[in-house]
């Protein structure tokens, strides 16, 4: 197995980790839909929240990810 496909292995887990984590709804939910590639403006309209709360939410998404050890 190449380098990069251990990196690539390794980054999964650690975004799998995060979410099963994660205990905040919304966060899980953003966290869903933005892997899904769903637009930011649609996800604001699901979750009835403004584009600044969406921002918010993923700087925090961000750090976890960060704190769990992924390079973003």
């Amino acid at each position: 197995m190449s380098k990069r496909h251990k990196e690539k292995e390794r980054r999964i887990e650690i975004v799998r980790n995060f979410y099963d984590r994660l205990t905040d709804k919304d966060q899980r939910t953003i966290c869903m839909l933005l892997s899904r590639e769903v637009p930011e403006s649609r996800i604001c309209k699901l979750l009835g929240i403004s584009a600044k709360k969406l921002e918010l939410i993923k700087v925090q998404i961000a750090v976890g990810l960060r704190q769990s050890g992924l390079e973003i």
